[in-house]
């Protein structure tokens, strides 16, 4: 039995649908019996997989590990192949795991674990009708925490938006999904017939800690992610719950831009040369913004 005790404690949305479907992945390469944490576990930490997700996957897989068991961490932030290969049984599973490396044998057991609940889809799937089934990219502007800390994660500027869209979508339209969208709605490029703000009005009661040190309520991330994955081709940010929302599209020949740096100095030796999958393309942002 391996299980993640701290899923819902180590990071936001994103972070934990890496965990869990990383779990899984080591769960399957070894034939292993594994648990995650109960839905009500967590609270206060946006544990949300079980109220996005149908979660399927995880009926009578929900508990803990005993306490005793060893934790296992990463050793490192890319692909861990020796210890993937040679994973224990009977441990406690940690660590950010930001690859699809550890899932990718199960990745359809991940995407139906990842269906998303009919309480939030039938609302985005609405949303999508006035597109009228044409191409529609999303491009994702993370603020939030990450604003006033460039030396931890960078933020591109608009600069660099209208490049990316000048070469890789020229035409497209495109819904702006934002953690910040009263920024994007202000903000003079974005204000084009072709560009679509999405608006999240639903938060989380408690507060987090912002990148300029204040505290705020964060938007619940939900409908915005389930609005990415209905879109035909993405522009994410440096952002796992973009990764995530370009990684749940169906369109196999879609195209997904990933910004270089990913990472600030502060960051920069993390190896992410495993971070992106295959195929995914890479522009490289020299300027900040605010």
């Amino acid at each position: 039995m391996i299980g993640y005790n701290r899923l819902g404690d180590n990071g936001r949305f994103g972070n934990q649908m890496f965990q869990y479907a990383s779990l899984r992945g080591i769960a399957a390469k070894h034939n292993y019996d594994w648990c995650v944490p109960p839905s009500d576990t967590y609270k206060e930490a946006n544990y949300g997989l079980f109220d996005c997700f149908k979660m399927t996957g995880a009926e009578g897989h929900v508990g803990y590990v005993p306490e005793n068991f060893k934790t296992l961490n990463e050793s490192t932030f890319a692909f861990d192949k020796e210890q993937f290969d040679s994973f224990p049984d009977n441990v406690n599973v940690d660590g950010y795991r930001q690859t699809e490396k550890y899932f990718k044998h199960i990745e359809n057991k991940i995407r139906k674990d990842f269906a998303f609940n009919t309480d939030i889809m039938k609302p985005c799937r609405k949303f999508m009708k006035q597109f009228a089934g044409g191409r529609v990219v999303f491009l994702h502007v993370r603020r939030g925490d990450n604003v006033g800390r460039p030396d931890f994660y960078p933020m591109p500027r608009v600069e660099y938006y209208k490049r990316v869209l000048d070469k890789y979508f020229p035409t497209e339209e495109c819904l702006v999904i934002s953690d910040d969208p009263e920024w994007c709605k202000n903000e003079p490029f974005f204000d084009q017939d072709r560009f679509f703000v999405s608006e999240s009005v639903d938060y989380y009661d408690h507060e987090t800690l912002e990148g300029d040190g204040s505290r705020k309520k964060s938007a619940i991330p939900y409908v915005d992610l389930c609005l990415m994955s209905l879109c035909t081709d993405a522009i994410i940010s440096n952002s796992t719950l973009s990764w995530w929302g370009a990684w749940l599209q169906k369109d196999k020949d879609h195209k997904v831009i990933a910004p270089s740096p990913w990472f600030g100095d502060k960051l920069s030796f993390n190896d992410l040369s495993d971070i992106l999958p295959e195929g995914w393309i890479t522009e490289t942002f020299t300027e900040t913004g605010n």
